[in-house]
């Protein structure tokens, strides 16, 4: 009976560990910047935005002269800027302006990243676009990665962009930390909701879901599940590697996202 006793007190304190350093597990913020678009040979303005509740937001716009739309990048949980130029790069290449983040807590920009306080980053993005920038929100593609995707979920719910691409998320935090931590009691322990799938019904403009069946971290039955809760139009575009490098694939990656662009968009570059 006595080492029963002590195995609960022992997963008792697991739990209240666990529960004290679930937001750093979660944002795994890299701070400082190494690579920027420049060093790519981009030109781009490096801007500073800040949020409702006063927090100082680290961006970078890459303009792309010829094209009227802006792609609103949000990277994932253990990304930067810097880990993301190549990407942006890409997106840049297909004809797109490209304007993306750091959150707070990440890269250059100030404070401690939690669920409600990226809303808050990514509103103050929305809103340097349109009031800043000029872009209409039929000219913005709201695009996020992993845990940005979450993030992108919700703007796209709150506002109508033009687009939305959805990649290699989850439905909800909930459902993928008990994945991985199945003897946790998740929905009473975790902070962090974010509902990625429960957006779907808010979203109005087309949705394109970008997933790997060889996602080692979140299965692709997820975005499976989110491309089956998305309005019309909408599209769910397979590529292959792992969860932090599928974008990687190159001409499969980059033309599924442009083809899907140019058959939801007027006149968007192919």
């Amino acid at each position: 009976m006595t080492w029963l006793i002590v195995l609960a007190l022992l997963y008792v304190l697991f739990l209240v560990a666990l529960y004290l350093a679930q937001d750093r597990m979660i944002f795994k913020a890299r701070p400082g910047q190494s690579t920027t678009p420049g060093d790519l040979g981009l030109d781009y303005s490096q801007e500073t935005l800040t949020t409702a509740d006063g927090e100082r937001i680290n961006a970078w716009f890459i303009p792309r002269g010829d094209s009227r739309y802006c792609l609103l990048f949000f990277h994932g949980n253990r990304d930067s800027l810097s880990e993301v130029a190549d990407s942006l790069r890409q997106f840049h290449d297909i004809g797109l302006n490209v304007f993306a983040i750091d959150y707070r807590g990440y890269g250059l920009s100030s404070g401690r990243p939690g669920e409600q306080g990226l809303y808050q980053d990514a509103e103050a993005a929305w809103r340097h676009l349109v009031a800043e920038k000029g872009f209409p929100p039929q000219q913005i593609i709201v695009h996020g990665r992993s845990l940005g995707a979450a993030v992108a979920a919700y703007i796209a719910s709150c506002h109508h962009p033009a687009a939305v691409i959805l990649e290699s998320t989850f439905t909800s935090m909930s459902e993928i930390v008990g994945r991985h931590y199945p003897f946790v009691p998740v929905r009473w322990m975790l902070r962090s909701s974010f509902p990625t799938s429960s957006r779907m019904n808010g979203i109005t403009s087309p949705v394109l879901i970008v997933h790997s069946k060889g996602d080692e971290f979140i299965p692709f039955s997820h975005g499976q599940a989110l491309f089956d809760a998305a309005p019309e139009p909408r599209a769910l575009l397979e590529i292959g590697g792992q969860h932090y490098d599928g974008y990687k694939e190159g001409d499969r990656y980059i033309r599924g996202i442009a083809d899907f662009l140019s058959s939801v968009l007027p006149a968007t570059p192919a």
